[in-house]
């Protein structure tokens, strides 16, 4: 697979800019407030329900022990958390174009 582009906080500012006309402090503002409130609600065990795009959640990975080539040995994996994301109906979507895309290069 090809190297994946990333979109970083300030392409985003300028798309949402761009799109709305608000400028780019207000939505600076609006984006961390989001931010911070997915970060709260994750760190409380809480689901992050983005409508019809995707929902952010904490799962428990419990204890386990793996076998490392490098040591060439087992080793324990401590039990914690990971975020999950299940993308929902838009994002689907998204996913289709994503393989299509993949597929015609």
């Amino acid at each position: 697979m090809a190297k994946l582009k990333t979109v970083n906080f300030q392409e985003r500012l300028s798309y949402i800019h761009r799109t709305t006309g608000y400028s780019l402090d207000t939505i600076k503002k609006v984006l961390q407030a989001s931010y911070l409130l997915d970060m709260n609600s994750i760190a409380e065990g809480k689901r992050v329900l983005e409508s019809t795009y995707y929902t952010l959640y904490p799962e428990y990975r419990k204890e386990r022990k793996v076998y490392n080539p490098v040591y060439d040995k087992e080793i324990e994996i401590k039990g914690h958390c990971v975020l999950k994301v299940k993308p929902h109906k838009k994002m689907q979507e998204a996913l289709k174009i994503a393989n299509k895309n993949i597929k015609d290069k």
